[in-house]
């Protein structure tokens, strides 16, 4: 997870998060009570980012809005649960995920006490945590095993978006893939507006 996430996000700093550069947590603004979606190669499940509790890892898989972090996880039919930091490109979902809503399990005042105030995120300021580190997280697990992303060729019809929407009360969804211009030896041009950009606007 990376230090500096959640300081440039609030306040364009380049440093670790601080007192005086975490200017909208500082204002109660953590993301409790949002599930933010996301597509990506899944989720880590061993990260100490994502755990149900200290002592527990997350489900992965369905929904369940009772849940602390994961409160979703779609599995498309050609991906692989998890993520594989040792599979290529894999791991790019758990740091994504991270970046976004990424909460330690350190910060936890016991086993599954989930009541954190802005004093627990900033006690000890050398532990990363993402952007809306409160926030849950709805993943539409894409990846397979070796590292390749399956994304539908139709998003609408794939209840892609739909599903996080109706069951996870999903508003705002990342989709962070990039663009490998030679893709596995397949030319492509990257930054095009294609029929996949078209199905999301």
């Amino acid at each position: 997870l990376s230090n500096y996430a959640s300081a440039t996000g609030q306040s364009s700093s380049r440093s670790s998060i601080s007192d005086s550069n975490a200017l909208i947590w500082k204002q109660g603004i953590m993301g409790q009570g949002h599930v933010i979606g996301m597509g990506d190669s899944g989720i880590d499940v061993d990260s100490c980012f994502f755990r149900e509790s200290k002592s527990s890892a997350p489900e992965i898989s369905g929904c369940n809005l009772t849940r602390h972090k994961i409160a979703c996880y779609f599995t498309s039919s050609q991906a692989s649960p998890g993520d594989s930091s040792t599979a290529f490109g894999g791991g790019h979902g758990t740091l994504v995920a991270g970046i976004l809503a990424g909460l330690h399990t350190s910060i936890l005042k016991a086993d599954s006490d989930w009541n954190i105030s802005y004093s627990d995120i900033m006690a000890d300021t050398s532990i990363p945590n993402g952007m809306a580190p409160l926030a849950k997280i709805s993943m539409n697990d894409i990846g397979s095993s070796d590292g390749a992303l399956f994304s539908p060729a139709d998003l609408v019809k794939a209840t892609y978006f739909s599903d996080p929407y109706n069951l996870g009360q999903v508003r705002i969804h990342s989709n962070s893939w990039g663009c490998d211009k030679h893709d596995r030896g397949r030319a492509r041009d990257c930054n095009a507006y294609d029929s996949q950009a078209r199905s999301v606007d």
